[in-house]
């Protein structure tokens, strides 16, 4: 089977979850522990991987709530890079917050198909950008 027919199981078998446990989901980091229960084609027998999809495993996993909250954190990041380019007086500031926030939404574009979101760096990535953009606007706050 090829890549794209794995991934769009897995994107199935993501749905099932979120399907059957729409608020809560099935439990962080327990994709592949219960994906034999949703699976219609009986592929976790042999290609025991989460979800290719971010946000499909993070709805699966943690269900409407934990997507909301991830999403309302990326949307208040987005936010605060708003408020550093207010503020700031210092072109550098804005362009290193403009660069963080291109860097996240670079990942958060090819978390759509590309890799799963349980790749610690992927998720390190997303994280030390968050710390710049904060980081920046607590700078920038000092420019009023």
């Amino acid at each position: 089977e090829s890549s794209t027919t794995s991934r769009l199981i897995l994107a199935k078998i993501a749905l099932n979850m979120f399907v059957e446990h729409p608020i809560i989901g099935v439990g962080w980091n327990n994709f592949v522990d219960v994906m034999e229960q949703y699976d219609e084609f009986g592929a976790s027998k042999s290609f025991r991987y989460p979800a290719h999809n971010m946000y499909l495993l993070v709805m699966a996993e943690t269900g409407l709530i934990g997507i909301i909250s991830y999403l309302a954190l990326i949307y208040g990041i987005y936010k605060l890079h708003k408020n550093t380019i207010k503020r700031a007086g210092d072109v550098s500031v804005n362009n290193a917050s403009a660069a963080a926030l291109v860097s996240i939404i670079a990942i958060l574009i090819t978390g759509i198909q590309g890799w799963s979101f349980r790749a610690d760096s992927i998720q390190a990535i997303i994280w030390i950008n968050f710390g710049i953009i904060c980081a920046l606007n607590d700078r920038a706050k000092r420019y009023v």
